[in-house]
């Protein structure tokens, strides 16, 4: 899935987030994943950490999405698009 692509995705379904979910070496996560779920929380695809985090940041960068919920226990943080993300993501693809 491609940063255009996923944009759409988010802001389409009604303002989706990604979920980076650290990998810790005393749990069962090992590797650095990111979670691509609908607005209702539903997992909709998984991205390896190497991949998904890297249009995370250019997202941050951009203005186009926040950091909605900062590192918890679970080692996970969660991104929500911004207005302009919406915005954009809707009229793109």
């Amino acid at each position: 899935m491609r940063s255009g692509e996923l944009l759409h995705f988010l802001a389409a379904d009604g303002g989706g987030s990604l979920v980076y979910q650290l990998g810790c070496p005393h749990t069962d996560i090992k590797l650095h994943t990111v979670t691509v779920k609908r607005a209702d929380g539903r997992a909709y695809a998984t991205l390896p950490g190497d991949h998904g985090r890297p249009i995370i940041d250019d997202f941050l960068r951009a203005g186009l999405m926040y950091e909605a919920e900062p590192l918890n226990e679970e080692y996970r943080r969660v991104y929500r698009l911004t207005p302009d993300g919406l915005t954009r993501g809707a009229a793109s693809v």
